[in-house]
């Protein structure tokens, strides 16, 4: 295996391979506490995927165990490094043989002389980069059965988000919510299917019927136009009281 690190035309390759190599992939899923149904799991997108440390050395000198013989002398390694850290480059890891083959950034990078040798030990640590193509303003976006919601640097919008008049709620890895959100100790009422704010209404829920005031969110332990809600914002099913 050859292990390169590319940026255009610049291009590196380790001369002495790591001892191995790896990535975690993983999925952005949360847990939501949904009235009358408890704790429910939502899964998510992928995750960026993680490359753990790539720790190796660059060599001072022309090892029989070095893949070639014409590699930069370490200083100049580090340089390259560096100078694609500082900038913020996007490069590309690459290692042949398995399909490792992505875009990354560098989150760190860790390098120093240990035994007089002149040989420069290193810790390189990347993160894949997505490039968003579809994205060329702000706006909504599906993806993956999911709706998100871009600023037009490609940053995903969290929180509360007013669109065209009504309101939306998106979690943390920027999904739209959908049903029963709590948010600062109050529950709101999102539309199943659209995702818009419920509010100065009554809505049917599970065989129980609730209100949503102007604001959104659902009272409690109160008369609504002489109609009584509980602790748990239902409806007590009794008569009106005039």
């Amino acid at each position: 295996m050859e292990f390169w690190l590319i940026n255009n035309d610049e291009r590196l390759q380790l001369p002495v391979p790591p001892p191995n190599y790896s990535i975690k992939k993983s999925n952005d899923s949360s847990t939501v506490t949904v009235l009358g149904l408890g704790e429910i799991s939502f899964i998510g997108t992928p995750k960026l995927a993680e490359i753990p440390a790539i720790e190796s050395f660059f060599p001072n000198h022309p090892y029989s165990f070095c893949q070639y013989s014409t590699f930069p002398m370490p200083n100049k390694c580090v340089e390259m490094i560096e100078k694609w850290r500082n900038e913020g480059t996007v490069i590309r890891y690459l290692v042949t043989g398995t399909k490792l083959n992505m875009e990354c950034t560098i989150e760190s990078f860790e390098y120093g002389e240990r035994d007089g040798t002149g040989d420069i030990y290193f810790s390189l640590q990347l993160k894949e980069y997505k490039r968003i193509a579809n994205v060329a303003k702000e706006g909504w976006v599906y993806s993956g059965g999911i709706w998100y919601y871009f600023y037009g640097n490609g940053v995903r919008k969290t929180g509360w988000l007013l669109d065209s008049g009504k309101w939306y709620y998106l979690k943390e890895n920027g999904a739209m919510a959908t049903g029963w959100v709590m948010y600062g100790g109050v529950w709101y009422f999102l539309d199943p299917v659209k995702g818009e704010m419920a509010a100065s209404k009554w809505i049917l829920w599970n065989g129980k019927w609730y209100y949503l005031k102007s604001d959104g969110s659902m009272p409690v332990s109160t008369y609504i136009n002489g109609w009584w809600v509980g602790s748990d914002g239902a409806w007590d099913g009794k008569p009106k009281v005039k």
